[in-house]
């Protein structure tokens, strides 16, 4: 499995609710979608950013999806994002009656010093521990091995129901819409 994410900051001139439009009309398209695992939909209306976080049941789906008509979509509204992506180590749900409504995106460096197989474990055992916790939707853990990155990734009831976060980097989102396909 992979993850996947880009943000797009909404330019001055563009409405926040016309983005909303666009995730009402666009977000059913993704319920269907070949190789798609999961699609959140996600906005921080604060700071004007567009930032879509998926996971794909298969490199080959990413990379299709990557030049298909729905991410050609993406260009010729918002221009070429940055594509950053990351090996799905650990994806869960919680509970599936929780309608998510808040994510957090956590990242990590993975020190020059650690042990690949402690930290794996480590990661294993923090998964575990979140798909526990009241209020989850599902949780995902992933790794970027060029930069040597954990990204961990949560959908939550509220933003009161996420645990205190310890990540170097916490990054929080309004849920829009979430997809995820049948298998």
């Amino acid at each position: 499995m992979m993850a996947m994410q880009y943000s797009v900051r909404l330019p001055a001139e563009y409405p926040v609710e016309r983005l909303r439009q666009r995730v009402r009309e666009r977000g059913p398209l993704f319920d269907r979608l070949p190789g798609l695992a999961h699609k959140s939909f996600l906005i921080d209306e604060k700071l004007r950013t567009y930032a879509p976080f998926y996971v794909w049941r298969s490199h080959d789906a990413m990379r299709e999806f990557l030049f298909g008509n729905l991410f050609a979509g993406v260009i010729d509204s918002f221009g070429r994002p940055r594509v950053r992506h990351w090996s799905v180590m650990q994806f869960g749900h919680g509970d599936r009656k929780v309608r998510p409504t808040f994510a957090c995106y956590e990242i990590d460096k993975v020190s020059q010093d650690a042990s690949l197989a402690e930290m794996r474990a480590r990661e294993t055992e923090l998964h575990q521990v979140a798909m526990t916790q009241p209020g989850l939707f599902a949780h995902v853990t992933a790794l970027d091995s060029d930069r040597w990155e954990v990204c961990r990734f949560s959908l939550w009831a509220d933003a009161a129901a996420r645990p205190a976060v310890t990540s170097d980097c916490s990054l929080g989102y309004e849920v829009m819409y979430v997809s995820e396909p049948p298998v």
